[in-house]
């Protein structure tokens, strides 16, 4: 999976729960430019442990299974969407 069908899995779920990008960005309180980069697999994302968090939150709003969740999150990170302080850290969609 590349990051840009990464980006459309997401879409695709946001989209599929009649969800707008505005509302979704303001139940997770982020800037909805930054949602759309995600979705667009965008390279002008800030390349933070911020980032981390906002595709966290953004795939449990957008009710996707554990598993799912994990192999969402591991792609963004293999694929450098996202870092994190702490490598050996574990991914918990809870």
């Amino acid at each position: 999976m590349t990051l840009a069908e990464l980006g459309a899995k997401l879409r695709e779920a946001r989209e599929a729960s009649g969800m707008p990008v505005a509302d979704a960005a303001d139940r997770l309180k982020i800037p909805g430019r930054i949602l759309h980069g995600v979705e667009e697999a965008s390279d002008r994302l800030p390349r933070t442990v911020y980032v981390h968090h906002f595709i966290k939150d953004y795939i449990k709003l957008l009710g996707f299974t554990a598993a799912e969740a994990k192999e969402v999150f591991d792609l963004a990170k293999e694929k450098g969407l996202i870092c994190m302080p702490n490598q050996n850290r574990r991914f918990d969609a809870d």
